[in-house]
């Protein structure tokens, strides 16, 4: 009988909760728009959220044209996850939660409150994905949410869930949009954002296929967010505004191929996509063709995008590939002599101190908490910074905005003394007094601590102070965003460029200037002339009619406290698919969850060799977590018996950070089988990763385990115990190597070696190969392998064909064992793969991987195909 080992079987998404583990008890209250869910430090901003909630959801009623399908859950994360994000899913079923970190992008968002921007934005994604005709909504009724099931007896797909299917484009840039329109404020009105368009278009990069593919190019996905928010402003002025938000409903009624995309159009406007998107970047031709770049000399080129940092002696660049963690290179004010710090440095502003050098980001600090503050080359937290969006540093004063208490507004400190509130970056005058902004009588009005000294209409950004007290700040032009001075009541446009993102003043008319391209963020040395310019003030159609408010009273919140086990709702499913030279094997792994992605219950099917069903639990709620699982035989075995097993386990978190992770397990497992009637492994973990969002493997890592295994056979105790180590690091370029190693040995009884592909997971102690024709044992086994791959960048994407290609990537292994202590068996294995990242329908990223096997033990190679994806 083959041994299968169900460990956790899971989607690897949902191992983890959305929250950090033991973060604090939350409560839950339903009402009729939505149950919230929300911890009990945060009461009064759940209950203002909640109002503004409940006021957008009637926004979106409105212009969308439908309810909502289902009840959608509303989760308000506490200060443990201090993350500049949010998400909404229609998956497993409707939730949009909210984190507290947007003080760390006040500049880039250019939003006075941060829940009115969220409940804009995201509460739109919940009307576009739940959008669906009645035949979809009736299947849910009966059978629940899921991405698609399959019409009986034809290997037609139903979409539950069409619009799930539509391009980023439409459903990043319709949430853009929708931010600006109903808070007037937003990305929209911001010049940066105006400014990467043009300069977008001026480039000749925006044309169909680029924008309704999720390409890996600059600027990646905030092309989608920001192109796509303007030609929604666009479509709002080409069709008189109203309505114009019903097409997710029409989209939505295209169940059986969701990429219909111009037919939606042509159905809801009457003109179909392609010709109306012609039409929207024919139309901003002109503007591109008047938009100027900045000049100048040329100091670094960046992909991530990152405020200037530096002090009176200094200036600090953040610069990064995107597919590895970024440097910081320093500028001698008075010398200009470049130095780079090199590093695995987060995005965001860098300062150097007493303190090192760092930059100013969000990541996991520990365990118990996700936290903004300062982190050195290592992503590691700088002590004295956590909670805080540090602005700027004089001497030992620090100027920063309080996370925790910015879920709303930013608040400013100055040390320990507060400020109120500021809509604007913030920075400290020669003499220490504090340069701020807030937002009154819809203007920027800035402060000379509690002195206003001037107003702007439109979006400004406080970019530096000069020694004489002037003021550099950004602001929109016609075009795009530009540097402007303020002197003693007077404003001026600095230079012509219209891409200017962030300055520093060297000395005169010298400048250090951050400006946005087609091709990433340049920093540049320049000289500037003042020009007699006001900033521009950004105005869309939508502001000529009048358009729902989300300013609503709170509700009052009196919650029960939340359980996560009576709040699992169905999750996902799972499929895995592989076939070899024996034929097909899959794994179908169906899972509920709940709303906060605390615990889960997993019922599997696998057919490989023979065929199980699987029910399975896990919690990770806690640093103690916990789980079970069971199988069952369906085939019949070689007996004619029905083989079932089932195994408990509990673990805890040792550490947790940006980089690592350790901790300690322990399995029990059950099987009627009298050789193994009880095994126990105990297992001790350690992680180390650096890897960037684009990079193909880890930049560099490795992996340490120690396993001890003790169970009974025929009344004997048996012992064994096994050691491994991984490592992986970046050659160069995209090149990478890996390294492992394993060793087992059992003090009675014996180590087996399968193949890898009969089995779901293994025994830890247990080897595996994938291409021998019969299991082994031994007393003792030692392996080790090598594997060498490129990523080689392959942007081959299409329009109508809904397949592209992101890269493809070669990989060759060689793997030894050797089996036994005294008459040993040597066992050389090796293989060649080749790995394609494939964009299914625009936007899902799926990765398929053929290959070759060679083993001196077979009698032929063994060819394979696998199919890896995450529903």
């Amino acid at each position: 009988m083959k041994r299968v080992w169900f460990l956790f079987l899971i989607p690897v998404w949902l191992w983890a909760a959305y929250g950090v583990s033991s973060d604090e008890d939350y409560l839950t209250q339903e009402f009729d728009f939505a149950i919230i869910v929300y911890p009990k430090s945060m009461q009064e901003v759940a209950e203002r959220a909640a109002g503004k909630l409940e006021a957008a959801l009637k926004a979106h009623d409105k212009d969308f044209g439908a309810k909502l399908h289902n009840k959608p859950f509303f989760a308000l994360f506490g200060q443990q996850n201090q993350v500049a994000n949010a998400f909404a899913t229609a998956f497993p079923y409707l939730e949009t939660s909210f984190f507290g970190g947007g003080s760390l992008m006040l500049d880039y968002f250019g939003y006075v409150d941060w829940i009115d921007m969220l409940v804009a934005h995201e509460g739109s994604h919940l009307y576009q994905l739940d959008a669906a005709s009645e035949l979809p909504n009736a299947v849910e009724n009966v059978l629940g949410r899921n991405y698609f099931l399959l019409v009986p007896f034809t290997p037609i797909p139903f979409f539950t869930k069409p619009n799930l299917f539509l391009p980023t484009m439409m459903l990043e840039g319709n949430a853009v949009y929708r931010e600006s329109l109903l808070t007037k404020q937003g990305r929209l009105y911001g010049g940066r954002h105006r400014a990467l368009f043009l300069a977008l278009l001026k480039a000749g990069k925006l044309n169909a296929k680029r924008l309704i593919n999720d390409h890996q190019s600059f600027p990646y996905a905030e092309e989608k967010y920001i192109v796509g928010g303007f030609f929604w402003a666009w479509l709002d002025k080409r069709f008189g505004g109203d309505g114009i938000d019903r097409f997710f409903s029409r989209s939505g009624g295209h169940y059986i191929n969701p990429l219909r995309l111009d037919t939606a159009f042509r159905e809801s406007f009457g003109v179909g996509f392609y010709a109306l998107l012609t039409e929207f970047l024919n139309d901003y031709a002109s503007d591109a063709a008047a938009f100027v770049e900045q000049d100048g000399e040329l100091i670094s080129l960046s992909k991530v995008y990152a405020p200037l940092g530096g002090s009176q002696n200094e200036l600090l660049i953040y610069k990064s590939d995107a597919k590895t963690y970024g440097s910081i290179i320093k500028i001698d004010r008075k010398s200009g002599k470049k130095t780079l710090i090199d590093g695995d440095f987060l995005g965001g502003r860098p300062f150097c101190g007493d303190f090192g050098c760092g930059t100013v980001a969000d990541d996991r600090i520990s365990a118990d908490r996700y936290s903004i503050g300062m982190f050195d080359k290592n992503r590691e937290s700088i002590g004295g910074f956590n909670g805080k969006v540090v602005q700027d540093v004089l001497g030992d004063r620090v100027l920063f905005l309080d996370a925790a208490k910015s879920y709303e507004r930013a608040a400013l400190y100055d040390a320990n003394r507060s400020l109120g509130y500021t809509v604007s970056g913030a920075r400290y005058g020669a003499n220490g007094e504090v340069y701020y902004a807030r937002f009154e009588n819809d203007r920027r009005v800035f402060y000379r601590d509690e002195t206003p000294l001037f107003e702007v209409e439109s979006e400004a950004f406080l970019t530096d102070v000069l020694s004489n007290g002037k003021l550099l700040f950004t602001a929109p032009t016609r075009f795009g965003s530009a540097l402007f001075m303020w002197d003693r009541g007077k404003i001026v446009r600095l230079g012509n460029a219209d891409n200017v993102l962030d300055a520093r003043h060297i000395a005169d008319d010298r400048f250090l200037v951050l400006s946005v391209t087609a091709n990433g963020y340049e920093a540049r040395r320049v000289s500037l002339a003042p020009r007699g310019e006001a900033p521009f003030r950004t105005r869309f159609a939508f502001e000529d009619r009048q358009t729902p408010s989300i300013d609503a009273p709170p509700k009052k919140l009196k919650g029960d406290a939340y359980n996560e086990f009576s709040m699992l709702r169905f999750a996902s499913i799972d499929p895995t698919i592989y076939v070899d030279n024996d034929g097909f094997k899959g794994r179908l792994i169906a899972s509920l969850i709940d709303p906060l992605n605390y615990n889960s219950l997993d019922f599997g099917y696998e057919h490989t060799d023979s065929e199980y069903a699987t029910i399975g639990y896990n919690n990770d709620r806690r640093r103690l977590f916990f789980g079970a699982i069971g199988y069952g035989r369906l085939d019949p075995a070689d007996r004619g018996e029905r083989d079932w097993g089932a195994a408990i386990n509990a673990g805890y978190l040792l550490s947790q950070d940006a980089n690592s992770r350790a901790d300690i397990t322990l399995w029990q497992y059950f099987d009627p089988d009298d050789r193994y009637s009880s095994p126990q492994i105990l297992s001790l973990a350690y992680n180390y990763a650096i890897r960037y969002q684009f990079g193909h493997r880890a930049e560099r890592g490795f992996k340490v385990a120690l396993h001890s295994r003790a169970n009974d056979r025929d009344g004997a105790e048996e012992r064994a115990n096994a050691a491994s180590v991984n490592g992986v690091t970046r050659l160069f370029g995209d090149v990478y190597f890996e390294l492992g190693g394993k060793f087992s040995q059992a003090d009675s009884g014996w180590i087996s070696l399968s193949d890898s592909t009969t089995d779901l997971l293994e025994d830890p102690l247990d080897f595996s190969l994938g291409n021998i024709p019969h299991s082994y044992r031994a007393n003792r086994i030692v392996g080790g392998k090598t594997v060498l791959s490129a990523a080689i960048d392959t942007p081959i994407y299409f329009e109508s064909v809904p397949i592209s290609l992101h890269r493809v990537i070669p990989k060759v292994s060689y793997e030894r064992l050797e089996l036994g202590k005294k008459e040993r068996k040597a066992i050389e294995e090796s293989a060649f793969a080749v790995e394609l990242e494939l964009l299914v329908a625009h936007r899902l990223n799926i990765l398929v991987e053929g290959g070759a096997i060679h083993n001196d033990e077979a009698e032929k190679d063994k060819f394979y195909f696998v199919l890896k994806t995450e529903l």
